[in-house]
């Protein structure tokens, strides 16, 4: 490899999510798009 190349790398450093943490992030995530809209609903 020459200095001019750019390694991105063999392993991802994060894992690949298992199913019941892809069900948490998706509710955190909703429960966040939930909140920003019911905070521009007051404000409308």
């Amino acid at each position: 490899m020459t200095s001019g190349d750019i390694d991105i790398g063999r392993g991802s450093a994060a894992a690949p999510l298992a199913g019941d943490q892809v069900r948490a992030v998706f509710g955190q995530v909703m429960g966040l798009v939930a909140l920003t809209v019911g905070f521009a609903a007051l404000g409308a």
